[in-house]
């Protein structure tokens, strides 16, 4: 495993930087929690010796591992939490959260040719949606889906997620919106795209 490519060292280290974040919690699931120290000891790296960064493992979390937990992170008066793996992105109310969400292997040519193949014999507008360990390799699929069928007339749409930072919501408790963190893109005889939600 590229412990630097799937664990993003280096979006995480230029989003500690960027935000002058001094202690960081690090929230590992139990099956990614093997690799913590390693990953700490990249990221010490990557933020350079004369950072003051306090990384912190939790290898405890209150909730499931797919939320960010804010009251573990709190316990050690985090400024930030990093969270590793799989997230239902849920906002958060009062820190700022980086999600990492993994780079699964996935066969593009195969994964294309099935979706092609469906595509053309089904008549009907086609959702694709996928887990966030393989959103690495949307765009991919997007762009080979172009070349395999550039004259088809029907809809095909993938789901996107805008965006791996969770800001928590200015004032919570008074909000009314839901904060969205994801949008679909649909593309329409595989060329224009149309934004919606």
């Amino acid at each position: 495993m590229d412990l630097e490519l799937n664990f993003e060292i280096s979006r995480t280290a230029e989003f500690i930087l960027n935000r002058n974040f001094t202690r960081v919690a690090l929230q590992f699931p139990d099956d990614l929690l093997k690799h913590s120290t390693k990953v700490v000891t990249c990221l010490r790296n990557k933020l350079g010796s004369g950072n003051k960064v306090g990384l912190f493992v939790m290898a405890d979390t209150t909730f499931g591992s797919c939320c960010v937990d804010e009251v573990g992170a709190s316990h050690i008066g985090a400024d930030c939490v990093i969270h590793y793996g799989h997230t239902c992105l849920s906002p958060t109310s009062t820190l700022p959260a980086f999600c990492v969400f993994g780079k699964a292997s996935i066969s593009i040519p195969l994964c294309v040719e099935k979706l092609s193949s469906y595509f053309g014999t089904n008549g009907k507008p086609i959702v694709v949606l996928y887990g966030l360990e393989y959103a690495h390799a949307i765009s991919h699929i997007k762009e080979a889906m172009v070349e395999a069928m550039p004259k088809t007339k029907l809809e095909l749409i993938f789901a996107d997620v805008m965006c791996s930072i969770i800001n928590p919501l200015e004032d919570h408790r008074k909000s009314d919106e839901l904060g969205y963190l994801g949008s679909c893109s649909s593309v329409n005889s595989l060329g224009a795209a149309t934004g919606t939600r």
